[in-house]
């Protein structure tokens, strides 16, 4: 009696196929998001080295701004991350009481 073949088998196939091709797309998509993510940094070390000094200091959080933008880029990527430091600049006027603003964790939901 000859072997019937699954049903999902042709959706495999296709599933492997699309991924074989999606392949280098996927690792050119990592590398950029790589770059970006150190461009950032590097701007943000430079305003932290050469910019920064000649300002007086006047951070009402902890860590300061440039600091948590540095790792919210690290942590959550260059989108969500610049994102994030902007936010955090947004609180940074003399209404805002500040304090200790640590940057959020990320989700377990956001890795799948």
């Amino acid at each position: 009696m000859p072997e019937s073949k699954p049903v999902n088998q042709p959706k495999k196939k296709l599933k492997n196929c699309i991924n074989k091709l999606l392949a280098p797309l996927k690792w050119l998509v990592r590398l950029l998001l790589s770059l970006l993510k150190k461009l950032l940094v590097g701007l943000i070390r430079f305003y932290q080295l050469f910019i920064s000094p000649l300002k007086p200091p006047s951070c009402r959080f902890y860590p300061t701004c440039s600091s948590y933008a540095i790792e919210a880029v690290q942590v959550h990527g260059p989108f969500k991350g610049l994102w994030l430091g902007i936010k955090r600049l947004g609180k940074c006027h003399p209404l805002h009481e500040g304090g200790v603003d640590l940057v959020p964790e990320k989700s377990k939901q956001a890795d799948k």
